[in-house]
């Protein structure tokens, strides 16, 4: 009896352990909380990760590099340039603009205001300078962007409504509704940390009128967020955000809370894309490295084509200087992306990879000539030692690694048996890997050469 019990409490710990979570009031900010957070660019692997959703789910955005920093900070509502409009203990104001418009239609410091509520958290109103007056105004229908107690499978909707009243001019505002739809649970690992975790997938439709001098306008938009949030959180650990264009999600904006990060100043340079391998002409079985010559501070992201490869030892198609294996034989398009706060570059490289394929064959080739180069790397010269079983042709060329012939070292006939010869390099070369091709008769071997 007493080891049923105790089977049936570690089945029940191991449960507590890794139940989904219950969102509530108490997990929402508060006022003078002040919330740091990142940005970063939505890339190729955040692409393949965010869209999983369902039960006991682990999403890894570890890869994700800051960009920019920022600072959500909530103020009581007195402490706003509106707090004369919008009193209560409750209340809090985020600063969300510091303008928007242009010109004589240029509003300015826009706020908006929160209420956290045991059954709701919600925007309730909101504030901004439109030629020097403030012209705040609460929401005629409140929005209710999140509703208690937020668990798995919970999916609501709500709809809100405000305008503006801009004296002599017109009027702004906006409304719509918004469904919110608790579809995953799990955990999430940022560079902040690992949580246990909800995931909210919330989509706002909404219409913004602008009536200026009995003249209006009106703009249709729908936006889509996926949230990730944690108990005690107070902001989403991740949120990716965008819009919704013709059904299709284009995500915009990802965010997530985070700690101090020393950005440096240089990211304020848009980066230039170039890259370089140490093999052009690899075999099926040889690993090429591609290293980035692009600042170190952009993020990179690699296309090759056409897909017949994998990249290996712990590198993807983001990692700065990936290794790639080739599985076919052919000739592969190379393109890098590099971006940074300041944009973006992209080159590509067409046909820069040709692949052949490693056979039993040119193994067995190798053997039985049972050619040796050495040392490599080498400086001025180096030795080759070679068996013939017969009287052959032998030729020796350097190439470099994009292919290209730079000079030949040797063409003679060489008597059979053991043979070794010294082959002086060519003076002046810089010192990067080459290419040597030796061909015995017909028959033709490469190897790489590293000059230093």
């Amino acid at each position: 009896m007493q080891k049923t019990i105790t089977i049936l409490f570690c089945l029940a710990f191991a449960n507590l352990q890794y139940a989904q979570i219950t969102i509530t009031s108490a997990d929402m900010p508060n006022a003078n909380d002040t919330l740091r957070y990142s940005e970063s660019i939505f890339d190729s692997t955040s692409r393949a990760i965010y869209l999983e959703g369902g039960a006991n789910k682990i999403w890894n955005f570890t890869h994700l590099r800051p960009i920019r920093q920022g600072i959500a900070n909530y103020q009581r509502a007195i402490s706003t340039p509106y707090g004369f409009f919008f009193l209560g203990f409750n209340r809090y104001g985020v600063k969300e603009l510091d303008s928007l418009g242009v010109g004589a239609f240029k509003f300015e410091d826009i706020y908006s205001f929160f209420n956290n509520g045991n059954d709701a958290f919600r925007a309730e109103g909101i504030g901004m300078k439109f030629q020097g007056l403030p012209i705040p105004s609460y929401y005629r229908d409140e929005d209710e962007i999140y509703q208690f107690p937020l668990r798995y499978g919970r999916r609501d909707s709500s709809t809100f409504a405000y305008r503006l009243l801009i004296i002599g001019t017109g009027s702004y505002g906006s409304e719509g509704y918004r469904i919110n739809e608790v579809d995953g649970w799990g955990k999430i690992e940022t560079p902040f940390g690992i949580f246990d975790c909800i995931r909210v997938k919330s989509e706002l439709v909404s219409k913004d009128s602008l009536e200026l001098f009995g003249v209006g306008f009106s703009l249709p938009a729908t936006r889509r967020a996926y949230k990730w949030l944690a108990k005690g959180s107070k902001i989403p650990i991740l949120e990716i955000s965008g819009n919704v264009i013709v059904g299709n999600f284009i995500p915009t904006s990802v965010r997530y809370r985070d700690q101090y990060r020393n950005i440096d100043l240089l990211e304020n340079f848009a980066p230039t894309a170039n890259f370089e391998a140490n093999l052009l002409t690899p075999s099926t079985k040889d690993t090429v490295q591609f290293t980035s010559l692009s600042s170190e501070l952009a993020l990179h992201e690699w296309i090759i084509s056409p897909s017949t490869y994998r990249f290996v030892d712990n590198t993807n198609a983001n990692s700065r200087n990936p290794q790639v294996i080739f599985s076919e034989a052919g000739k592969y398009d190379v393109s890098l992306i590099v971006t940074n706060p300041a944009g973006s570059s992209d080159t590509t490289f067409y046909e820069y990879i040709e692949v052949s394929v490693f056979s039993t064959i040119e193994s067995s080739m190798i053997s039985s000539y049972d050619l040796k180069i050495y040392p490599n790397p080498s400086s001025s010269t180096f030795i080759m030692n070679y068996q013939l079983a017969a009287p052959t042709w032998v030729e020796i060329q350097l190439f470099t690694e994009d292919g290209k012939l730079l000079q030949t070292l040797q063409q003679a006939q060489v008597g059979s048996g053991n043979n070794q010869q010294l082959v002086h390099i060519p003076n002046g070369l810089p010192h990067k890997i080459y290419r040597l091709k030796t061909r015995f008769g017909t028959q033709t071997i490469w190897h790489s050469l590293v000059i230093q």
